[in-house]
């Protein structure tokens, strides 16, 4: 009976460091272990499954002369006291993880060894930075040992040599940057969240021929390598089609929805914090918002705070324009100079034009956002949203601006298809059969199928947006709207407009004909006196680089039209970085709604329109004039 009780198996260490055989028990449940629990963690615990992989009669007894060369007592064990019995049953916890002792660095690596322990680290620096090796790279190195060398040394040895290289990359990790950005797992709230600090130098861009060896790896082992889970059918399309580099960052989505929203909530759903915003704040920045006077492509008003949580993405991006202003005042200066990097690289990268430095510039300042999120806001939020800001430039270097590719078009496409069903059930054939009849009606006009003058006038009637369009007067690309006037114009404004006129051509131009708005390639435009009327702001327009002009005057003079007002004087918003210099330059200063300086311009002259944002500076209202950047989005 005293035969068969067993004695208590020790943890794999232990064994390590006597003269003992390790029992097959222990040996299988280091196998299990690393094959089961380190399965999901490959990158973190490097996995000790190479000491396991042998035949099961391989014996596991150890040269005595090895066990007594190697100095572990030069390593301090992170987790568990190897010799205390307390910990013996606590091996399936073991984790291995050691540190180095700098002062053990110049003795041998073994007694009768010539190598000492930095000769060591600085040997397997320079093959891990001459074979870009990974923890994963090590592990298959340790399978071959297994394979290749005498089995009698090897449980020591390996586990020596893996000791070493452990100790190397958590001491390097910070200066060698792996060409693949796995991200951190860290505490937040309640659960746990993955965050992607800054690295510098930045890692490396995947390359194809990386995410074919991924394909093929987890197409073997049947799990994810580096979020890759296995083939496609879109890589034989290569080189036509770059699985790295044809996938772009949609903005709507991760600037607009991820990172302002984010920044956003922690600003108004937070109150113990320094970059949190207070109720009295709060009340004042949604007097601001409200106040803001919008031109008619924006679709959607900016809506209170109180509302943010059904804001869209639309009215985020508003908010991402205006927010240089509106939050003058009302956040800690750190975190406003902070929040102004955001705004200045997206805009860059949101303009009709994108340069070169303007690209760089972007780059820098999205790079010095991202790298002040965790200072300012704590690492946890640092999230894969806030990561993608690092990718947004060489997106729009290979693709156009954001708004060229964003998915703002798209939505705006899924809008009109919900438009084609009206009931509950079968929405899909709804939508399928009203696009279809769509389809086929716009085919037989454009073949002429339809004869009768009346008919063509009504499918043309019933195809427009704005059917009062079809009776107004147009000229050239402007439909004038309104009742007209017959005014007399004072000379001021006489002369302006005779520069545009040619000289055997000014009869009757004592009296003119006026309107109060008109489209011009489908963008209403106002006058001032019209506009005042209403929330919406159609008069304030661009015409040249940072020139505003107020119309006041929608003139028709011989079939031609003209439009007559006044140029503003305007600053620009001095704001300014230490390393960037001037940043937000588009936003304008306006002291003065009104002008003396008279000028009359043609519509082709119009470049865009400006948002009109009042700002309270002490006893005097000055107005910030903000341009929309770009009609493909609206």
């Amino acid at each position: 009976m005293a035969d068969r009780i067993y004695k208590k198996r020790g943890t794999y260490n232990r064994f390590l460091r006597t003269d003992e055989p390790i029992p097959k028990s222990t040996f299988y449940s280091k196998r299990k272990l690393s094959e089961s629990q380190h399965a999901d963690d490959t990158d973190d615990n490097t996995s000790m499954s190479a000491f396991c992989d042998a035949e099961e009669k391989f014996s596991c007894e150890t040269s005595p002369h090895i066990d007594e060369d190697i100095h572990f007592n030069d390593l301090e064990f992170d987790c568990f006291n190897v010799d205390s019995t307390d910990c013996e049953d606590n091996d399936t916890y073991q984790n291995d993880d050691v540190k180095v002792n700098l002062a053990n660095l110049n003795e041998p690596l073994y007694p009768s060894s010539s190598v000492s322990l930095l000769d060591a680290y600085i040997s397997i620096l320079a093959f891990s930075l001459r074979h870009n090796i990974t923890k994963t790279c090590m592990q298959d190195l340790l399978q071959l040992f297994n394979v290749l060398l005498p089995p009698s040394n090897l449980p020591a040895a390996m586990h020596r040599l893996e000791q070493l290289y452990r100790i190397l990359y958590s001491t390097m990790e910070n200066m060698v940057v792996d060409f693949v950005s796995t991200g951190e797992r860290v505490e937040k709230g309640k659960g746990f969240c993955r965050i992607y600090p800054l690295q510098q130098p930045l890692p490396e861009i995947r390359s194809f021929e990386q995410c074919v060896n991924f394909a093929e790896e987890a197409s073997l082992t049947g799990k994810a390598v580096h979020g890759v889970k296995g083939p496609t059918e879109l890589m034989k399309l290569y080189p036509n089609f770059d699985l790295v580099q044809s996938f772009v960052p949609d903005y709507m989505h991760a600037v607009l929805l991820g990172v302002v929203r984010q920044i956003m909530s922690l600003w108004i759903q937070t109150s113990s914090n320094d970059f949190s915003i207070n109720q009295k704040s709060l009340r004042v920045l949604n007097h601001r918002i409200l106040n803001i006077k919008f031109p008619q492509e924006t679709t959607r008003k900016l809506r209170s705070t109180n509302e943010v949580l059904f804001w869209k993405a639309s009215e985020f991006r508003i908010f991402l324009f205006v927010s240089p202003i509106i939050l003058k005042n009302l956040i800690s200066k750190n975190v406003y100079n902070h929040w102004l990097l955001l705004v200045h690289g997206i805009s860059l990268l949101l303009g009709n034009e994108v340069t070169t430095n303007d690209l760089e510039e972007a780059e820098f300042a999205l790079q010095k956002f991202v790298y002040g999120v965790k200072d300012i806001y704590g690492i946890q939020e640092q999230t894969y949203n806030i990561h993608l800001l690092l990718h947004l430039p060489q997106a729009v270097k290979s693709w156009g601006p954001l708004w060229a590719h964003s998915c703002f078009i798209y939505e705006g496409a899924l809008g009109q298809l919900k438009q084609f069903h009206h009931g509950t059930r079968g929405e899909a054939s709804q939508i399928l059969s009203s696009y279809a009849m769509q389809s086929i009606l716009k085919l037989l006009i454009l073949q002429e199928n339809v004869k009768n003058s009346r008919v063509q006038a009504y499918i043309q009637n019933m195809q427009q947006k704005r059917h009062s369009t079809i009776r107004n007067p147009k000229i050239n690309n402007c439909v004038l709207l309104g009742l007209q006037k017959s005014i007399k114009l004072p000379r001021v404004h006489e002369v302006e407009l005779l520069k545009l006129l040619p000289m055997n051509n000014l009869k009757g131009l004592s009296s003119v004909v006026s309107y109060e708005r008109m489209l011009y390639c489908n963008k209403l435009f106002s006058t001032k006196r019209y506009s005042q009327k209403f929330v919406r702001a159609d008069f304030m327009l661009r015409i040249g680089q940072n020139i505003c002009f107020v119309l006041n005057y929608i003139i028709v003079y011989n079939e031609e039209v003209f439009l007559i007002g006044e140029k503003l004087s305007t600053k620009k918003l001095k704001k300014s970085d230490n390393d960037i210099g001037f940043i937000c330059r588009n936003i304008l200063l306006c002291e003065n709604l009104e002008s003396d300086n008279v000028l009359a311009i043609r519509p082709i002259d119009i470049i865009n329109k400006y948002m009109i944002v009042p700002f309270q500076d002490r006893d005097e209202e000055i107005n910030y004039l903000i341009p929309l950047n770009n009609a493909a989005e609206q």
